[in-house]
């Protein structure tokens, strides 16, 4: 799968693993899937900057992780 492919094949494929990724930033449940959402978002707007150097789910785990960590920075000022 490329990430050129459509949105819903992307959500369905990898949103489980998002979820579980940041739930364990989070530690709550509904935060965690607020920010699944924000990086299918992050993901998908940029879709055009993924140079297939890595496999989409690498890709898609960098983003996520960046948005949880974006999250607790700012949830902290």
């Amino acid at each position: 799968m490329t990430v050129h492919s459509d949105f819903n094949t992307l959500y369905q494929t990898y949103y489980p693993k998002v979820l579980k990724l940041c739930l364990g930033y989070t530690g709550d449940y509904a935060q965690a899937q607020d920010l699944a959402q924000e990086t299918f978002v992050k993901a998908w707007q940029n879709r055009s900057k993924f140079k297939g150097e890595s496999l989409v789910s690498t890709w898609l785990y960098r983003i996520a992780v960046n948005t949880c960590l974006n999250h607790l920075r700012t949830a902290r000022t």
